[in-house]
């Protein structure tokens, strides 16, 4: 059941961007934008992960090499290297990897601090080191083995054990779900899917249709009386969605789809 509310979920978004984008189209004929070509949108990946790269180098890294702006950036740019002729990104990623130990941040059930294990399982995938994920299954196991019974209320530092706020549904199931992938254990996306559940019943405004920061802006209004929503929280809710449910349908079987 689950996993079908989570399918209906995504057609719903889908939909919704569909009917917009075809009401403004029939307003005004779209024209064909050269630079959304493959090979432009390649070349820009490219140059923006070479930024990115050479900033590291010659400046260093802003934050903890383990924290999650950095292990935002790492599922970006493993997807760039994952395509053919650009491995010399992943040999970046490793390297990271290696100089941490293939650790994640300090702080075990803190969703910021563990979505770097996203490129860990990917980069086990490409190249079957059990280094790689061996103490993120570790930590893994000991997140599926909490009882997740406390509420979501936005108190006593919650979001060090639970997923309470937005953003950790990009941080989170991803994560969880990736080592799934690559172990064929489902223990990790079971919890993955009970989590973000969780999250959603508590976080989700379905008149809105959007998500709630936290709990702290249930009560908060605008000027003009309307409700706060985080736009920046929804984006990674929606990307986490994607790559989640990717992984949904990879992971689970057919039959109970």
């Amino acid at each position: 059941m689950k996993d079908m509310n989570l399918k209906r979920l995504l057609l719903v978004l889908l939909w919704s961007c569909y009917t917009g984008l075809s009401a403004f189209s029939a307003q005004k004929p779209l024209k064909r934008d050269s630079t959304l070509s493959t090979a432009i949108i390649f070349k820009t990946m490219q140059r923006v992960a070479d930024w990115q790269l050479n900033t590291w180098k010659n400046k260093g890294f802003n934050h903890r090499k383990a924290d999650w702006t950095n292990g935002a950036c790492y599922t970006g740019i493993f997807a760039l290297g994952n395509l053919r002729g650009n491995e010399r990104y992943l040999k970046t990623l490793v390297d990271i990897g290696d100089e941490l130990g293939w650790n994640t941040g300090h702080l075990r059930f803190y969703a910021d601090d563990y979505c770097v294990g996203q490129t860990y399982a990917q980069l086990y995938s490409k190249f079957k080191q059990k280094k790689m994920i061996a103490p993120f299954m570790l930590q893994a196991d000991s997140i599926i083995s909490q009882p997740h019974d406390e509420a979501l209320n936005w108190k006593n530092n919650i979001q060090k054990r639970e997923w309470a706020w937005c953003d950790a549904l990009f941080m989170g199931p991803p994560s969880l779900a990736y080592l799934s992938t690559v172990t064929k254990d489902e223990k990790y996306l079971n919890t993955a899917i009970k989590l973000w559940w969780k999250t959603t019943e508590f976080l989700y405004d379905p008149s809105e249709k959007l998500f709630f920061r936290d709990e702290s802006f249930f009560a908060k209004r605008e000027k003009n009386g309307q409700k706060i929503f985080w736009s920046r929280g929804n984006g990674w809710v929606l990307a986490g969605l994607v790559g989640y449910w990717r992984i949904c349908q990879k992971t689970i079987p057919t039959e109970r789809n």
